[in-house]
């Protein structure tokens, strides 16, 4: 990334119950930085889109039949 240079990625999926999208930007700093800032860290987001995508299918998962599905995969006691 140079100097003067912002990157924005964004993740959308289609769940049953919502389009859940991410943005994320990257800007650079407002205060002058000495030498060349590294090339923009694209790779280094693949943590954060599996957690974003988990994170959704967790809450579509426990949506899915009138809740039937349950966070640790035990339904409620009757």
């Amino acid at each position: 990334m140079d100097s003067t240079s912002s990157h924005a990625l964004t993740w959308t999926i289609n769940g049953t119950y919502a389009t859940w999208t991410m943005n994320i930007r990257v800007t650079p700093p407002d205060e002058p930085v000495s030498g060349a800032l590294p090339a923009f860290p694209r790779a280094q987001f693949s943590n954060l889109t599996r957690y974003f995508a988990d994170s959704v299918n967790l809450y579509e998962a426990t949506r899915h039949g009138d809740h039937q599905v349950r966070v640790h995969g035990v339904d409620e006691p009757t």
